[in-house]
């Protein structure tokens, strides 16, 4: 799969936008972000819970602030950019590829993710 310039070009301005959003507006103030679809069906927090005011945390340096929404995004941000990576270089380094794209990360990333889930709601 390859992305074209245009592509590419829509992708990074819809990310500064959103950037300056979240960099602008807290979550926790303004009423226009959308609430999680399953902390209001169930009333527990999914693994994504809090990402939006963590995300708002980071883009001010508050660190702390990102680990108390969502510590769940220290690990998976870097680990969905390193496989997005692995993507992107897949020719250059097919075996990263492959280790990367594997049961093993994918099985990881999923007890991880229900680990995670369990922990918060308890």
């Amino acid at each position: 799969m390859t992305i074209n310039k245009t592509k590419l070009g829509i992708i990074a301005v819809v990310a500064v936008i959103l950037i300056v959003i979240y960099y602008t507006f807290d979550p926790s103030d303004a009423g226009f972000f959308p609430p999680c679809p399953s902390k209001w069906l169930t009333g527990y927090d999914c693994p994504g819970c809090g990402t939006q005011r963590a995300l708002h945390a980071f883009l001010h340096g508050d660190m702390a602030g990102v680990i108390h929404y969502n510590a769940m995004l220290v690990v998976g941000v870097p680990l969905v950019l390193t496989i997005f990576a692995s993507n992107m270089l897949r020719e250059r380094y097919p075996r990263f590829h492959r280790f990367m794209n594997s049961n093993i990360i994918i099985a990881l990333a999923a007890v991880i993710t229900v680990f995670w889930t369990i922990y918060r709601n308890l």
